[in-house]
């Protein structure tokens, strides 16, 4: 409904890092979670959790990758 589509707009305005079950709760929807999450999807909207802090930029947040092991066996 055009209606519901609105209101879910208007609430993530307001609170864009609510999570699927708050904004079924505070649209007072009873529906599941997926068909919230379809919707939003199809109005466009992505929903991804950020990390509350910025990435460092100085220093490294993950180890270097190790080689396949080939290179250091001795043949």
């Amino acid at each position: 409904m055009a209606e519901h589509r609105i209101a879910i707009r208007k609430q993530l305005q307001r609170k864009p890092d609510m999570t699927l079950a708050e904004l079924r709760d505070a649209l007072g929807l009873e529906c599941t979670l997926p068909a919230i999450h379809y919707v939003l999807v199809d109005m466009g909207l992505t929903y991804k959790k950020r990390r509350s802090a910025l990435p460092s930029k100085t220093a490294k947040t993950s180890p270097k990758r190790g080689g396949g092991g080939s290179a250091s066996k001795a043949g």
